[in-house]
């Protein structure tokens, strides 16, 4: 049995459960900490925006809570809106869906992301009869890796993402598995 990239992402996603219960608690005050503070809960998300001969909308909100000084978990709902405006092939569609993902601080500011994002979007294919371009909306999952710089500790401010999709494939809204993000928390 080969080394395939979904049991690198598992064993990647095994390892931070291992982190998350091998952190020792350094200070009295985190050993006092109640089970939920809303003092640990952080909101944001991001966004696109293009016109042209296209027009792309995309709105991403988060929000995530702060487990530990280097642990936080979260979720985000994503709506995009895209319109391609060319006059032989006119297309509108909406995208929507949502992501749970996770975040190991490795230091004050570089951070270790995991997602596990799915989409409902129409997914183009070619009837084979008519020989016609068709789209089928479906459900197609992500499962996004890797790291980013977050501008100031405690999941604050600016970020930026570099992540990978493990499940990339002919489904997939990206026309390559690498994704570049920048967003923001508060």
């Amino acid at each position: 049995m080969g080394i395939t990239k979904k049991n690198i992402a598992v064993l990647i996603i095994y390892m931070n459960m291992i982190c998350l219960v091998a952190q020792p608690s350094n200070s009295q005050e985190e050993k006092n900490k109640k089970f939920f503070n809303k003092e640990d809960l952080r909101f944001g998300g991001n966004f696109g925006l293009n016109f042209g001969l296209y027009t792309y909308l995309e709105i991403t909100p988060t929000i995530s809570y702060l487990f530990s000084e280097k642990f936080a978990c979260g979720i985000g709902i994503t709506y995009i809106y895209y319109k391609y405006n060319d006059l032989n092939y006119p297309y509108e569609t909406s995208i929507f869906g949502g992501s749970l993902f996770e975040r190991f601080y490795i230091t004050e500011n570089i951070f270790q992301h995991a997602e596990l994002e799915v989409l409902n979007y129409e997914v183009p294919s070619i009837n084979i009869t008519n020989n016609q371009l068709e789209f089928e909306r479906k459900f197609v999952p992500a499962l996004n890796i890797g790291a980013g710089y977050q501008s100031s500790n405690l999941m604050r401010g600016t970020y930026v993402l570099f992540l990978y999709n493990i499940l990339y494939g002919l489904d997939s809204r990206t026309p390559n598995p690498y994704i570049f993000r920048i967003g923001f928390n508060f």
